[in-house]
């Protein structure tokens, strides 16, 4: 039979799960602004190239 796990080790856990899912979704939030930043771009040289 598995050994209960005590308090600290869920905590551990516990902790690395919550770390994981804040990094993911700061990787998330950081790939959304690279691809508004680079749709900003390309609409920017579109701009130039009607304009020009």
């Amino acid at each position: 039979m598995a050994r209960k796990a005590d308090k600290s080790e869920n905590q551990e856990v516990a902790t690395q799960v919550a770390e994981q899912s804040n990094y993911v979704a700061w990787e998330q939030k950081s790939n959304v602004e690279r691809m508004e930043s680079f749709n900003g771009y390309v609409k920017s040289i579109a701009k130039q190239t009607k304009n020009g």
